[in-house]
């Protein structure tokens, strides 16, 4: 009843409608105003902050193959960007590494810090996209296809390459022989 008084006559939003980002610092949880976290995110770690993120690509698996030398040197290049990461994320959010104190763990793993700032982006990510103004607007992330120089760089879907094939061949799944002949003719 009290908000929808407050509602009516005008008053401003109540703590609760508030868009308020919630995270565990290891001894309790915090609130923060997610763009203050955005402009100390920018001010800590620089214009490109972005970059210590891409940097934990070379924890994943390459497609390529490489030797034991590369290999070891790719996860030294992954675990130093972890680091970075996670000292960004001490700095930004104000938590401690994580550590005993009085008998009490205390602080964020290296873990924990790096989910600290991917859920903190994920919860940036739905927050925008909850407050788009109309539903049919595309959300930011299929926009992608406009940095394509063609449309011809995008490859169709299995689905839609399966369905058309069937359609070509009476219902009958198509081998990959057939396939590959198909597409020299054409």
């Amino acid at each position: 009843m009290i908000t929808f008084l407050r509602k009516l006559f005008g008053g401003g939003p109540l703590r609760s409608e508030k868009e308020i980002y919630r995270y565990w610092d290891g001894r309790q949880w915090q609130n923060a105003d997610p763009i203050r976290i955005q402009l100390k995110l920018v001010e800590i770690g620089g214009d490109n902050w972005t970059d210590m993120l891409q940097g934990l690509r070379a924890l994943q698996a390459s497609k390529l193959p490489l030797t034991p030398a590369m290999q070891a040197q790719r996860l030294k290049q992954g675990l130093l960007a972890l680091a970075d990461v996670a000292e960004l994320a001490r700095k930004v959010f104000g938590v401690q590494p994580y550590g005993m104190e009085k008998g009490k763990a205390v602080g964020l793993t290296e873990a924990e810090c790096l989910g600290l700032i991917t859920d903190f982006l994920d919860w940036v990510d739905h927050l925008v996209e909850d407050v788009r103004p109309f539903a049919s607007w595309p959300a930011a992330t299929e926009l992608a296809f406009l940095d394509s120089p063609d449309d011809s760089t995008i490859a169709p879907s299995a689905d839609s390459t399966s369905d058309a094939a069937s359609s070509e061949t009476g219902g009958a799944t198509p081998s990959p022989k057939d396939s590959l002949q198909s597409s020299e003719v054409s």
